[in-house]
């Protein structure tokens, strides 16, 4: 159901964007004063008055720029009460910005929806156009051994103008699947099993934990587990925001707590290798270009240490380049971890790598990670200035 609507308004107070302030606009008592970044910057934050439901910002000048707010209620990010979420445009950062009150008029904007079906998959739509899907049920393609059966995965992601990023079930790498995290070595009691290869332990939904939609984002929760048999060793929840995106790009949030039930589980990276963690397997491409925080990657690697990494090609049905970046919140454990990049197509963050890590029973272990979908290569994605931006409010 929709939220019932209220404004206020967004503009600036100074600067060149401020020219005369409306006699009937005054400002409310928060400002936003945000660095120079050359990229709008997705918040979350507490506004004043009563937040109820979906805001209109509208400038405090003639010439402001109109910006909208939502208010959020669920997942992680409004754990301490009703937050508003927005995009603050990029022409507005290096300037401090007021609030005051303000109406859309009868500009409607287009809002976010979900669209759960089968009892299989949840769907995302910004206005018409898929953003991603969450698969909840198990799946298996044809002619794929049923070793690779799975679930609890996002297949398919998708670019701004429509095309698929990511892929699932490739023929060389079956146990890929679309933005997933996973690892090799996954030891219980004594026992080791295979997330990574989808051997003797499985990721599976159990309910989920809330959904909310609006024009500015989309919110969903899920409260998984990783089973070994029927037993559960490990309680998963995982929450998405998705925002809404501009000429430049998107920002989806991912959101993960992991807490051992009865037994200490350990997590271990490949042998010699180190790879497990967070990863996204991208869909058929040419011209593929990685990028990371030290720069171009002109050849493969391997637990190469980055704060951000992406991968921009000519992705198959795409009318230019585009990409995705993977960025990594630096209070995740092991903050800078080191990386997985292959030109066939993945990015892989791995975490704990060759040193174990330990998820304990009543010691929850917290991560969280940005995908950036963006327009052009890493460069024109601006890809460095987004990243900035979520570290400028990495805990919003």
């Amino acid at each position: 159901m929709r939220p019932a609507s209220m404004a206020l308004a967004l503009g600036c107070a100074c600067g060149p964007f401020c020219s005369s302030a409306r006699p009937d606009a005054a400002p409310a008592d928060i400002v936003v004063d945000m660095p120079a970044l050359g990229v709008s910057v997705p918040r979350c934050m507490p506004l004043p008055g009563g937040t109820n439901g979906v805001f209109t910002f509208t400038p405090t000048s003639e010439d402001g720029w109109p910006v909208i707010a939502q208010e959020c209620t669920i997942g992680p990010w409004s754990a301490e009460g009703a937050r508003a979420a927005f995009v603050l445009p990029a022409v507005l950062t290096g300037h401090e910005v007021s609030l005051s009150p303000g109406s859309l008029g009868d500009r409607a904007p287009d809002e976010f929806r979900l669209e759960e079906a089968d009892n299989t998959y949840l769907r995302l739509f910004d206005g018409d156009a898929a953003v991603l899907t969450y698969n909840f049920a198990k799946l298996l393609a044809p002619r794929v051994p049923e070793q690779y059966r799975r679930s609890s995965y996002v297949h398919p992601l998708y670019g701004l103008d429509g095309e698929v990023v990511s892929d699932d079930f490739p023929a060389d790498h079956y146990h890929h699947r679309g933005l997933y995290w996973a690892w090799p070595f996954v030891e219980i009691a004594g026992k080791t099993c295979d997330l990574w290869m989808c051997s003797g332990i499985e990721p599976r939904f159990d309910r989920w934990l809330g959904r909310e939609v609006g024009p500015v984002c989309a919110i969903f929760g899920a409260d998984n587990g990783w089973y070994v048999g029927d037993r559960e060793v490990v309680d998963e929840t995982v929450w998405y925001r998705v925002w809404q995106a501009d000429e430049q790009g998107r920002a989806i949030d991912v959101d993960i707590t992991w807490e051992a039930l009865g037994n200490p589980v350990t997590l271990t990276g490949a042998t010699g290798k180190g790879y497990g963690g967070f990863c996204l397997r991208f869909a058929p491409r040419e011209n593929t270009a990685i990028t990371t925080s030290a720069g171009r990657a002109t050849e493969d690697g391997l637990d190469v240490p980055a704060d951000w990494a992406d991968l921009s090609a000519h992705l198959q049905g795409a009318r230019g380049i585009s990409g995705a970046a993977i960025f990594v919140h630096p209070g995740n454990p092991g903050f800078p971890n080191g990386w997985l990049l292959r030109h066939y197509g993945f990015l892989g963050c791995d975490w704990p790598g060759l040193k174990p890590g330990i998820i304990e029973p009543g010691k929850p272990v917290h991560v969280r990670y940005r995908v950036y979908i963006h327009r052009g290569d890493a460069d024109g994605g601006k890809v460095a200035e987004a990243y900035r931006a979520f570290r400028t409010v990495a805990d919003e």
